[in-house]
């Protein structure tokens, strides 16, 4: 067996500790030292079998204020990293992030098992072959975003026909706007952020994206918030939303472990406070 550098420290720890009081031990029959013997040992070897342990991996995307990359740390923050670091010390496990990875991407290693786990999905009959899926909130609400120049009158769903809409790579939205495929056209990007600006560009005339991501890019962005504006039309209704564990994870073991650990921090509303702190952000 091959030790890393911290395991041969916390073992040779563990060894001089015993050198130590070995000859107390034995010239002692004092419970309480032998107690605290055993469980500075016992501590130690804890550590050490903690450090076995290999981390979680979530793949992670650039999509503020849920997942979010600065150039000044390669470690995202945001709602749902907090929600995904609570969920691993619930189970006991260590996680660890991707490097920012574009959304296909992150399916292609959920579906190889190279990445663990994923949150912010919808629920489609293609992703569930790959992975076990848990509801974590009953809304994803989707916003549509315009030049405030083209003044458009999108006031329902009908008033999309005809329009060239910017999405993202791999996303669904919600179930009427991903089945459609002849009222109006789709252009795709890696990210929101590009979209909005190509929408700037005048290379779409609209950009469809979760409101709060939406919201939170152009409030972070005077340029935007100048010329950039929501239309009327919003998808409002029930739009579940969804933990994607990999079925072949080294902790796919754990997958009713994690599905009872998500219906209890939902019933509690934990999911919904935790990004809603997000909101204003």
């Amino acid at each position: 067996m091959v030790y890393t550098l911290f395991e041969v420290l916390y073992r040779q720890n563990a060894y001089i500790l015993l050198k130590k009081v070995k000859f107390h031990l034995f010239k002692t029959r004092s419970t309480s030292l032998i107690c605290l013997f055993v469980c500075a040992l016992t501590g130690l070897f804890n550590q050490a079998y903690a450090s076995d342990k290999k981390p979680m991996v979530m793949c992670v995307d650039h999509s503020p204020p849920h997942n979010i990359f600065t150039k000044h740390s390669a470690v995202p923050r945001g709602s749902l990293i907090d929600v995904a670091k609570i969920v691993a010390h619930r189970l006991d496990v260590p996680i660890t992030f991707t490097a920012k990875t574009p959304f296909l991407r992150c399916l292609r290693m959920m579906r190889n098992g190279s990445a663990d786990i994923m949150l912010g999905l919808l629920d489609k009959p293609e992703r569930r072959e790959y992975m076990h899926l848990y509801r974590y909130l009953d809304n994803s609400h989707k916003a549509f975003y315009a030049l405030k120049s083209r003044n458009w009158q999108v006031n329902a769903f009908d008033d999309l026909t005809g329009l060239n809409i910017g999405v993202v790579h791999g996303f669904k939205y919600f179930p009427k706007f991903d089945r459609e495929t002849e009222s109006f056209s789709l252009n795709s990007a890696p990210s929101v952020l590009i979209n909005l600006r190509r929408l700037l560009a005048g290379r779409v005339d609209l950009v469809i994206a979760t409101k709060m991501e939406g919201d939170y890019i152009i409030r972070k962005n005077p340029h935007f918030q100048k010329y950039i504006e929501p239309v009327n039309y919003q998808y409002l209704a029930e739009n579940p939303v969804f933990v994607g564990l990999s079925k072949r994870s080294r902790y796919a073991d754990k997958a009713e472990e994690l599905e009872s650990l998500v219906a209890t921090m939902k019933s509690r509303n934990e999911f919904v406070q935790i990004i809603d702190a997000y909101s204003d952000n």
